[in-house]
């Protein structure tokens, strides 16, 4: 039930591995104790969050795509809002079918339903493949989820051995769905460019031949939720972040003024989070 991370070191190219549990393997042992390097300091458990019962902001993304100016420009008023206040907001009618976004989840769900022997022909390394992530030492606490982490686009940069061929349509519908993330990505782009007063394409030209990875995770049943942690906190390094929740499960939570805000799933729609890079990228231009 164990695979193996693989951590490089780049300041001298040596690399060490790591044996990792898989999450899913040990939820289903129905344990009594939780292995220790599961469990969070008293300070880092879930119920050590204050919870906000906020709504992260919501925008349409028809508006922009429709007649009236008026509408359009109220939209990209709130848009704005969104980013500079929450650096969140979830994204309805986005474009990209429903049928596609349920797919997406239904080769996750197939796919952690398979034997074990299977899942592990994609055991990860380094960064990509199925098991853990972000394991940086033999001592370090962990998370309880599994991954299945992958570069997606360009596609010359897709390593085809971390992608599963079971179910038989996970890499077609991996493909179609990442295409269409990247085309809403770069909408959003306009959009903010927009928003701020410069050129359309000024942040995706600033990006330049911007790169893609996605990261599927799982989230086994706990025996004991309150002392785990399905993701460390952390804030996303990149340009854009897109998920895809799960329409029953509250998962997704965000700081937000020091408290921690549930987002509650809206069938059909995305959450967008505004990442590291782009929040700092507009200090760099002058408005043309």
């Amino acid at each position: 039930m164990f695979n193996s991370a693989l951590l490089s070191d780049p300041s001298d190219g040596t690399s060490k591995r790591f044996s990792v549990p898989i999450v899913q393997e040990l939820a289903s042992q129905n344990l009594r104790n939780l292995p220790q390097r599961y469990i969070r300091s008293e300070k880092e458990r879930p119920n050590a969050f204050p919870l906000h019962h906020l709504d992260i902001p919501i925008i349409h993304m028809d508006m922009f795509w429709g007649d009236s100016d008026l509408c359009r420009q109220k939209e990209l008023e709130k848009l704005g809002m969104a980013c500079q206040e929450w650096g969140f907001f979830q994204a309805a009618n986005h474009g990209i079918p429903v049928s596609l976004t349920e797919r997406m989840k239904g080769i996750v769900r197939e796919f952690i339903q398979l034997p074990l022997e299977e899942r592990l022909k994609y055991e990860k390394q380094e960064r990509e493949g199925y098991g853990q992530s972000f394991v940086a030492s033999d001592d370090q606490i962990l998370d309880w989820a599994d991954t299945i982490y992958l570069a997606t686009l360009p596609p010359e940069k897709r390593k085809m051995s971390f992608w599963p061929t079971q179910p038989a349509d996970f890499r077609d519908t991996v493909d179609q769905y990442a295409v269409g993330i990247q085309k809403l990505g770069n909408t959003v782009l306009r959009l903010l460019s927009e928003n701020v007063g410069l050129k359309p394409d000024c942040f995706i030209n600033a990006c330049g031949k911007m790169g893609q990875m996605m990261r599927m995770n799982y989230y086994p049943p706990c025996p004991r939720p309150d002392l785990v942690l399905g993701i460390s906190p952390y804030s996303d390094a990149n340009g854009l972040t897109v998920l895809l929740q799960d329409d029953e499960t509250v998962g997704l939570q965000i700081c937000k003024d020091g408290e921690w805000v549930p987002v509650q799933p809206i069938p059909g729609a995305l959450v967008i989070n505004i990442g590291d890079m782009l929040e700092v990228m507009p200090t760099n231009f002058t408005i043309l």
